[in-house]
């Protein structure tokens, strides 16, 4: 349960990338890049997973995790703050690599956490936290969007990690067993 409710924060977030993305490059005149923006999410995915998992088997997890959080959060900043293509893109790597790299992770966290017996419970609680994140998030950040505008949605998206951060810290940090 306690990786869960981090994940749930974080698929808020997540919510707004996937909802919002597409008409927040059309509001910055950037149309013409926005395809692009999950290509680069998806590619910088496929470069850093196969790293993730050494890297988490190699090193305690809150080295994994706190980086990966932190990237994440600097990339919803910078996709809040994007006045270029540059800069929009440069969001999806940072996304893509501190996201990307980091939901292995919470799913590795999950399954350690649970006797063997129940890994499959684990996992599936994982992801009913994950899918309801994404869907408190499409709601809640579509009125925050639609109250201000899709910069504040995406600094807000970057709160609810920050949010899921302190959940980790004080949950998980120093209790391997939760």
């Amino acid at each position: 349960m306690p990786i869960s409710l981090v994940a749930l924060f974080l698929a808020i977030a997540y919510s707004g990338i996937l909802s919002f993305v597409p008409g927040y490059a059309k509001e910055l005149g950037l149309e013409s890049v926005s395809s692009y923006y999950f290509v680069v999410y998806a590619a910088m995915i496929v470069l850093a997973r196969p790293f993730t998992g050494k890297l988490f088997d190699k090193l305690h997890r809150n080295y994994m995790v706190y980086p990966t959080i932190l990237l994440y959060v600097v990339g919803l900043i910078v996709l809040a703050t994007a006045h270029s293509a540059f800069m929009f893109l440069f969001s999806g790597a940072l996304i893509g690599l501190g996201f990307g790299s980091l939901f292995p992770c919470l799913q590795t966290i999950a399954i350690q956490s649970a006797p063997k017996e129940r890994t499959g419970l684990a996992t599936g609680t994982l992801f009913i936290f994950f899918d309801g994140g994404i869907g408190i998030g499409s709601v809640l950040l579509g009125g925050i969007a639609q109250a201000s505008s899709n910069r504040v949605m995406f600094l807000c998206g970057a709160a609810s990690v920050v949010l899921g951060a302190l959940v980790y810290y004080v949950l998980m940090h120093r209790n391997p067993s939760a």
